[in-house]
């Protein structure tokens, strides 16, 4: 008998409805888009969902088919243009790859696209037209909004089980060793999952501590259960305004797993005063910082980067330059202040940063002007390892605040190889700003001494009544103290 043969691909797009400007295919040419055999190429060997499918295939001696996959760095409302041309391509490889056995999407799981009531179903409804019949898992993030559509169109969903995402290739590797037993089995689980009217915030979804830590153990204990296949905590992503909102509980087994999903769901519900979000003032963050042994990281959680604010922010920098100190390093992205700096050439300046999409005046930084001409990198930290960082041109500005990084490129911290690779020692600063709700700890946490989440302005507050939404969410904990949820255990899938 020829090795089984699994499909690969998918689309990463966490999707901030609040925040402005739309995401086309620029932005997902700009940053991943692979195809065929370049997927294989980028990602094998990376700690990754793609690169632990890619070695879970290799032990169990299957092979992998490769497709398209696409990511955009989180941002605004997908269009309509760039998702059907990722959808089509999807369904065009899975028609020309020959034979296929099974298939794994890598789905993110929070993606909002004009004019979709529900893009990830929309996708695997195309794929399901182009090879029907065929055994198809998902894996998810933990800020997956899972709905009904999606987990009655698949044979498997697997979540992350860590925030920060510590364990993605691990979840990759798991899916693809449960796609080869349906595959073996010939039949694959019962699936179902549960829907709590409850919004939490990064912040609050940090798996190392409780609430989520307890809910995280619910859920190894529930997967120890003989017959079980898999279970997911998924809490949600709550700045993006559809109608799937919620925090949902799914798992798979033998029979239905209607008890499992009642247990963690109660397990949820009774800790949801626990998923409260607490921050500090600037001023008191700023207090804090200097009595505090450093590094003190000071979380700009409202402006959060890998939640699709700008990261241009300028609050927290402008009270570190009022305080002076020169002890600090803040990341700020400015294309326009990039290309002042790298037209003027000169290594002392003065230049205007931040604040271009609102979230408060442009700072003016003063002092020696240090240019790192384009910095690319490799992951060298524990969140996504492997994966390639393009930075863009990047300045380094030594202001009164300290040092301050001005990128072209939007990056995520989720590590501190941005900061060395543009030759500075995160660790050695007093006050490190980490524009970043929790995946910072993967970057900083090994020697951050003392933290403070700060109230700022952003398109991911912790304050979710500052936003409006139009969905379901508005009549959510915590936006509503009053809501009551009982467990009501669902219909067993055919």
């Amino acid at each position: 008998m020829s090795s089984r043969r699994i499909g690969l691909g998918g689309v990463w797009h966490e999707t901030n409805s609040f925040a402005p400007g739309l995401t086309s295919i620029e932005d997902f040419e700009s940053y991943h888009v692979e195809r065929g055999a370049q997927l294989i190429e980028v990602y094998e060997s990376t700690a990754t969902e793609l690169g632990g499918a890619i070695a879970a295939a290799c032990e169990a001696r299957a092979e992998i088919a490769p497709l398209t996959y696409a990511g955009a760095i989180p941002s605004g409302m997908v269009t309509r243009s760039a998702f059907d041309w990722i959808k089509s391509r999807l369904a065009q490889d899975v028609t020309s790859a020959g034979r296929i056995d099974a298939l794994l999407l890598v789905l993110h799981g929070a993606m909002a696209v004009e004019n979709s009531d529900y893009p990830e179903a929309e996708l695997v409804e195309e794929v399901r037209q182009a090879a029907p019949g065929l055994p198809i898992a998902v894996t998810v993030d933990l800020h997956a909004n899972l709905g009904e559509r999606l987990v009655n169109l698949v044979e498997l969903l697997v979540g992350y089980d860590t925030f920060p995402h510590i364990d993605a290739a691990e979840r990759g590797a798991e899916a693809v060793d449960l796609l080869l037993r349906i595959l073996k089995n010939g039949r694959g689980p019962v699936a179902d999952h549960i829907k709590l009217p409850l919004l939490t915030v990064p912040q609050v979804q940090d798996t190392g501590v409780d609430p989520m830590r307890a809910v995280i153990l619910a859920v190894r204990e529930a997967e120890r259960r003989q017959g079980v296949w898999t279970v997911s905590a998924v809490p949600g992503y709550p700045y993006s305004d559809v109608d799937r909102l919620g925090f949902s509980i799914y798992a798979a087994a033998d029979r239905h797993p209607g008890d499992i999903l009642e247990r963690i769901g109660v397990e949820v519900w009774e800790r949801r005063h626990q998923f409260d979000a607490e921050l500090v003032d600037v001023d008191d963050a700023i207090g804090l910082a200097d009595a505090s042994p450093g590094p003190i990281v000071l979380v700009d959680v409202a402006d959060n980067v890998g939640g699709g604010s700008p990261g241009d922010g300028t609050v927290l920098l402008a009270a570190l330059e009022r305080r002076g100190g020169r002890d600090a390093v803040v990341v700020m992205w400015d294309p326009v202040a990039v290309d002042d700096l790298y037209r003027s050439g000169s290594s002392r300046a003065e230049v205007g940063v931040g604040g271009r999409s609102g979230l408060g005046p442009g700072v003016t930084l003063a002092g020696i002007v240090r240019l790192s001409g384009q910095i690319v990198y490799r992951r060298r930290g524990t969140y996504m390892t492997g994966q390639m960082v393009d930075m863009g041109r990047v300045a380094v500005v030594a202001s009164a605040a300290g040092d301050v990084v001005i990128t072209e490129h939007r990056v995520m911290p989720f590590d501190d190889d941005h900061l060395r690779a543009a030759g500075l020692r995160p660790e050695t600063y007093h006050v490190i700003v980490a524009k970043s709700a929790i995946a910072w700890k993967a970057a900083f946490g090994s020697y951050a001494r003392a933290t403070a989440y700060v109230r700022t302005p952003g398109y991911c507050p912790s304050d979710l009544a500052s936003l409006t939404f139009s969905g379901p969410g508005r009549s959510f904990y915590p936006l509503r103290r009053d809501v009551d949820w009982s467990m009501v255990v669902p219909r067993s899938r055919p």
